[in-house]
């Protein structure tokens, strides 16, 4: 009784004494809806959770299109490729080597037609699709009815790159001389290079660019003489800081860049962490060597491939979730959603969507 008595005193000490301890919980990140796309069919959205059928434009499989607004499968003439704004309704069809774009809607009729010799690039928002010219030099920027808008084109040493926010409606273009753009939703440019940042005195190639959710930060990959480095920018073009890669990685490296300026990226085998400041916070091995390495940055989590596996950490580099993917589910990619703790993941089996639950 004594014993038990002395117990139930400590406890309570300690418990006056640190009322306010921290304790780190794993977050809940649970499946929320699936979505089986050979068979077109899956699971309904939960209540608490963004609705796929009115925020997803659809996906493609097997030459067809599926779109989920009006959940209907749409067979596409072999001689065209399509493409479509992830967020949108409908899509582009396109020929390899042709002189005009069609878009169709989610009903599969044809809206408008253009003479284009040049290829639709769609990201998030389909108000605003960047045709890229058969040369590279040239990028169009057009509006959801096919004409041009804003600044109408922007031109460069070939077009290496694209990226696009999903929290907003700005658009990022990188031409290997070093030349990017940076257009809010109509097409306008917010910002764009210095002059003097594009007179190189040596071997220079601009590589990769990510833009973060809202717009706020954009990093650029390029390489620079006998060096690889990733450099952060801010709004007011102002760098935030460069980081000098160990080699140099003759491919795009896929970025995934927060608005504080934190970033994850590939080099090679290893998946790197960096802070707000450039600092690296944590490195990683990866079992895969693969050109397209998939990562996305979305409400303070960052989510990347290795091997079969797909991961989710915090900033910390603390792993949060763990994701098994058969080798047959590849490739992949991670898609943002407009609603705040909300996420996609598709493979070439499927949709699933994750939903954060404090």
């Amino acid at each position: 009784m004594k014993i038990y008595l002395f117990s139930s005193i400590a406890f309570l000490i300690i418990f006056l004494i640190f009322p306010k301890s921290n304790y780190d919980f794993q977050v809940n990140l649970i499946d929320t809806w699936i979505w089986d796309k050979e068979g077109g069919y899956g699971t309904k959205s939960a209540l608490n959770s963004e609705d796929p059928f009115t925020n997803l434009a659809g996906y493609k499989i097997a030459g067809s299109f599926y779109s989920f607004p009006s959940k209907r499968l749409f067979k596409i003439d072999e001689a065209y490729l399509i493409d479509y704004s992830l967020f949108g309704e409908g899509f582009f069809q396109y020929k390899k080597l042709g002189d005009e774009v069609s878009f169709f809607d989610s009903n599969n009729e044809l809206f408008w037609r253009k003479t284009y010799s040049s290829y639709p690039r769609p990201g998030y928002n389909p108000n605003l699709i960047p045709f890229v010219a058969g040369d590279g030099n040239i990028v169009f920027i057009v509006d959801k009815n096919g004409n041009q808008t804003g600044i109408e084109q922007v031109t460069g040493r070939f077009t290496t790159d694209i990226s696009y926010s999903y929290y907003s409606d700005n658009t990022i273009i990188l031409f290997s001389g070093g030349e990017y753009f940076l257009l809010d939703g109509k097409g306008n440019i917010l910002l764009k290079h210095n002059g003097k940042d594009i007179e190189h005195t040596q071997s220079y190639f601009a590589k990769s660019v990510a833009l973060s959710p809202s717009g706020k930060v954009f990093a650029i990959h390029a390489q620079d003489g006998d060096l690889d480095s990733i450099t952060a920018y801010d709004l007011k073009n102002e760098k935030i800081y460069s980081k000098l890669l160990s080699s140099i990685v003759p491919n795009k490296i896929y970025l995934a860049v927060d608005d504080d300026g934190s970033i994850l990226y590939y080099e090679n085998d290893l998946v790197f962490l960096l802070d707000a400041r450039g600092d690296e916070v944590a490195k990683f091995k990866t079992d895969t060597r693969k050109v397209y390495q998939p990562v996305m940055v979305k409400d303070g989590m960052f989510f990347y491939q290795s091997g079969n596996e797909l991961k989710i950490i915090n900033k910390e580099g603390v792993l949060l979730r763990e994701i098994f993917l058969p080798s047959n589910f590849k490739p992949l990619r991670f898609i943002p959603s407009k609603s705040i703790n909300n996420f996609y993941i598709e493979t070439s089996k499927d949709i699933r969507q994750l939903t954060l639950h404090k």
